[in-house]
């Protein structure tokens, strides 16, 4: 069904094409930019729509070619630059994306959003402050897109051609209309500064004066979209013949948080969202914090601590760094125990016991690894009465559909850019979903005759 409407809409845009009055032209093309917005780095996969092939967008950081895009800002003097610049210096602002959220609930980010106030300039206020420089950031990084497509398509232009945008972002913030709107006009403003206008220069004042008599023209805001992460992420195995109905606990484990989610894939022919949230939580408890607790209180840095964390298998890290991070990763994985637990019984309110059980895991994420993450989260499910529940890996994409550059470990790369490859197909052939507060609760067992809701049991598989 998805590949027929991608070429329903490829189809379209060559028809409006040829109608221009110029038949001699080429047909539009229609590309599709997957932007993985992360709380560590951001990354990019452009998506060639009528030939279904993606490139993953790969740039210069500190003078190395990369796909991990740091989503950090520096302020110095007034001005703002990112990695992405020759010279990056500065105070830096990291933590954009989770205080973009945090406008909207600063109780629950209060920490993110005082990283970020800590480079406000005089007379600025903290919101138009957060908006302007994720923006901008978010715009620097479509340009370096719009670069890539450039070169591989040189005679590409904005207002003949086809750009979509999908942008991630996670389930816990896609459900509330009032973070869906702020990432949703970042990502547009940010688009239009990339595809129609300019990205300005300059101090960060004169960045947010620009921003806020800003208005987006309504075809390029048509052009913009947001998904859920763990949506994105499961795309390469939900078009994969691997893919079966049933019920999921998925952990996305990035450098600064961990994405986690309980849902049903049910793509029956009554069921118009195939796919359903139980239940979805953010937690703070991304990969770096295990280097960064594990420094508190020495004489070494984080840089020290998390070179041991990448080495911890050699003789030659020192024992007091690896009792530091055995330490840190104890307090992780307690931790982590404590928050799938709360997760699960959340979404064990709207599914039989008999259900509940058939639970499945998927795991993904740059910062993924076997202890704290998979062990606390397997600790949760034996608590939970699930014992043995079945691990799936995420398949990755066949050669002729993901162009790999040569001598990338393509299984470390391709959890970095799950999200960004699932996002680089058009949002019109991406599975509808539910929300955790779309759901309904469980009615008594002997009533409960709705399938809509729920994962099939093995006899119904």
């Amino acid at each position: 069904m998805a590949t027929k409407l991608t070429s329903l809409i490829v189809a379209f845009a060559q028809a409006m094409g040829k109608g221009a009055g110029n038949r001699s032209r080429r047909p539009p093309l229609t590309l599709n930019i997957g932007l993985d917005f992360g709380t560590a780095f951001t990354k990019c996969v452009i998506r060639d729509v009528a030939n279904n092939v993606a490139y993953p967008l790969f740039v210069s950081v500190a003078g190395q070619s990369t796909f991990l895009i740091p989503s950090e800002v520096r302020v110095g003097r007034g001005s703002v630059s990112c990695p992405l610049d020759a010279t990056h210096d500065g105070q830096p602002v990291s933590y954009l994306k989770m205080a973009l959220a945090g406008l909207a609930d600063a109780r629950d980010h209060k920490a993110w959003i005082r990283h970020v106030e800590a480079s406000l300039p005089p007379d600025a206020t903290t919101p138009t402050h957060i908006e302007a420089l994720s923006v901008w950031f978010l715009a620097r990084v479509l340009a370096a897109a719009r670069s890539f497509i450039s070169e591989k398509w040189p005679d590409f232009t904005p207002d003949r051609d086809f750009c979509f945008v999908n942008m991630a972002v996670p389930v816990a913030h896609a459900e509330r209309p009032d973070l869906e709107a702020r990432f949703l006009g970042a990502l547009r403003k940010a688009y239009t500064l990339a595809f129609g206008a300019s990205i300005p220069a300059g101090s960060v004042a004169a960045l947010a004066e620009k921003l806020a008599a800003m208005r987006v023209p309504s075809e390029l805001a048509e052009r913009c979209y947001l998904y859920p992460e763990v949506s994105a992420n499961v795309q390469s195995y939900i078009k994969s013949p691997a893919a079966k109905d049933g019920l999921y606990i998925f952990a996305d484990v990035g450098a600064g948080t961990v994405d986690l989610s309980v849902f049903i894939y049910w793509p029956h022919e009554s069921n118009d969202k195939p796919l359903s949230y139980l239940a979805a939580q953010v937690l703070p408890l991304g990969s770096s914090q295990i280097e960064l607790r594990a420094a508190e209180g020495t004489k070494h840095t984080v840089a020290q601590l998390r070179a041991a964390k990448e080495t911890a298998q050699e003789r030659s890290v020192a024992q007091e760094l690896r009792s530091r991070l055995d330490s840190a990763r104890d307090s992780l994985e307690l931790e982590i125990v404590q928050q799938s637990e709360t997760v699960l019984r959340r979404s064990r309110e709207l599914l039989r016991r008999t259900q509940f059980r058939e639970m499945q895991i998927l795991l993904g994420g740059g910062g993924l690894c076997q202890r704290p993450y998979v062990d606390g989260l397997k600790c949760a499910l034996r608590n939970a009465g699930i014992m043995q529940p079945p691990t799936l890996p995420l398949p990755q994409p066949g050669d002729r559909e993901f162009i790999w550059p040569r001598g990338l470990d393509r299984e470390t790369a391709f959890r970095r850019l799950s999200v960004a490859y699932g996002l680089s197909f058009l949002h019109a052939t991406l599975d509808p979903h539910r929300y955790p507060t779309e759901m309904e609760p469980l009615p008594p067992e002997d009533d409960y005759d709705d399938r809509r809701y729920r994962a099939p049991t093995k006899d119904e598989m």
